[in-house]
C-alpha cells in the first residue's frame, strides 16, 4: 500500500493501513521502507498479507536500511508465508515502543508471527505487548539473528512461545 524508497524522512501519524496484499515475491504488504527514515506513531496495520515463496517478508511492514521508529501502534491479524507477518527488519536501526502485536501469523516457512530481525545495527523493543502471535517453526513473537534490547515487554500465548535469538 505504501512505498518509501531512498533517503527521505517520513512521519505517519494516526493512519490505518488495512487489507494490503503484495504481488508474488515482493515484500511489505502494508508498507515497504527501502533506506528511508520512517517514524510511525499511533497507526494500525490490520489484515495485511504477503504470499510469496522467495521473499515473504513483512505482512505489515518490511524495512531495509535507513531507520524505523514505531510508537504507540497496533499490528493485528497480519499474515505472511514466512519471516514476519508483523514487522520484518533488515539492516535498519529500529525502535519499537508502546506498541501491540496481536494475532499475527506465519502460515508456511520459519520466522516470527510478530517481529523478525536480521543484521540490524541497533534494535530496541520497549513497553510493548505480544499476544497470540504464531509461527510454524520458531519465534511466534520474536525472531532475531543479531543482538536486540528488550525492556519491559509483555508476552502472552504466542506459539511457539518465547523468542529465538541465533546470536544470544
Amino acid at each position: 500500500i505504501l512505498f518509501v524508497n531512498g533517503s527521505m524522512d517520513l512521519r505517519l501519524e494516526g493512519l490505518t493501513v488495512a487489507n494490503g496484499r503484495t504481488p508474488q515475491n515482493t515484500t511489505g504488504a502494508g508498507l515497504y521502507n527501502g533506506c528511508g527514515n520512517l517514524t510511525i506513531r499511533q497507526c494500525a496495520f490490520v489484515r495485511n498479507g504477503v504470499n510469496a515463496f522467495y521473499f515473504p517478508y513483512g505482512g505489515a511492514i518490511y524495512s531495509e536500511g535507513g531507520s524505523l521508529t514505531i510508537l504507540d501502534s497496533r499490528f493485528e491479524g497480519n499474515t505472511a508465508t514466512g519471516y514476519s507477518a508483523g514487522v520484518a527488519v533488515h539492516e535498519s536501526v529500529t525502535i519499537i515502543q508502546r506498541s501491540t502485536f496481536l494475532n499475527n501469523r506465519i502460515t508456511v516457512n520459519m520466522g516470527s508471527g510478530a517481529v523478525f530481525l536480521s543484521t540490524a545495527p541497533s534494535f530496541i523493543i520497549q513497553d510493548s505487548n505480544f499476544i497470540s502471535n504464531t509461527a510454524t517453526e520458531v519465534g511466534g513473537d520474536l525472531y532475531s539473528d543479531c543482538p536486540m534490547t528488550l525492556i519491559n515487554n509483555t508476552f502472552i500465548a504466542n506459539n511457539p512461545d518465547g523468542y529465538c535469538n541465533d546470536k544470544s
